[in-house]
């Protein structure tokens, strides 16, 4: 078991906020799939369990997962120093009413990073990127940290018109279905015996307008943009 408090707290020994959750993904998918169907299982109707009983709850079983990984991708950005910022801790965020899967924070200058994890198939759409925006707005009024960077992690890719807009108002998109044109780069989730693993390619960056000093209006930023 874990305890897993709101990724703001700077202090998790000392708050009620703590929710206690299975660390390990193995123990977590025995206790969640298979003790419930064990009667099943043990009577040979393995096809049946996962058709009935696996299956059409595998996607929210797995985004899980996906949120896991991604907050493995930013501790992976932040030693390479394209986080913008050295957070102090990575994790999640609530409050009662709006929850992030992945925030980075930094207290000291109150910087943050936020994003959201989808598994399921199908490309994510301008309505994913909406709800995302919203949410880092309301996390920036609640907690009064800066969303410096936003992202969106998802397995079955991105619509054109959501990386056009991604690009427009400096989202960053990872996904598991090829690469990002324009964006920040591909991540490729993979298994292994042990562990899953994210696999991040750069794409090929788009060549930006020449500077001429101020910022030019529409321009995209990842520092304080849209988000509060």
């Amino acid at each position: 078991m874990e305890r897993v408090v709101p990724v703001t707290v700077k202090d998790p020994r000392r708050t009620r906020e703590a929710v206690y959750r299975i660390a390990d993904p193995f123990v977590r998918f025995w206790f969640r799939f298979a003790v419930p169907h064990r009667s099943a299982l043990e009577q040979g109707r393995a096809r049946e369990v996962w058709e009935q009983g696996i299956l059409p709850a595998l996607a929210e079983y797995m985004g899980r997962v996906l949120e896991e990984v991604a907050r493995q991708h930013v501790w992976e950005l932040a030693r390479a120093g394209r986080l913008g910022f050295q957070p102090d801790a990575v994790g999640s965020w609530w409050d009662g009413r709006e929850e992030l899967d992945v925030v980075a924070v930094r207290h000291a200058t109150r910087e943050a990073y936020v994003a959201e994890c989808t598994w399921r198939g199908g490309t994510l759409h301008v309505r994913e990127l909406d709800e995302l925006l919203r949410k880092a707005a309301y996390f920036h009024t609640r907690s009064g940290y800066k969303v410096r960077t936003a992202a969106l992690y998802s397995r079955g890719g991105f619509s054109p018109a959501l990386r056009r807009e991604a690009g427009r108002r400096g989202v960053l998109l990872y996904s598991g279905a090829g690469p990002v044109p324009g964006a920040v780069g591909k991540a490729l989730l993979t298994r292994n015996a042990n562990k899953c693993t994210l696999h991040l390619e750069r794409a090929p960056p788009t060549t930006p307008p020449p500077r001429t000093g101020a910022r030019e209006e529409g321009e995209p930023t990842c520092a304080a943009g849209p988000w509060e």
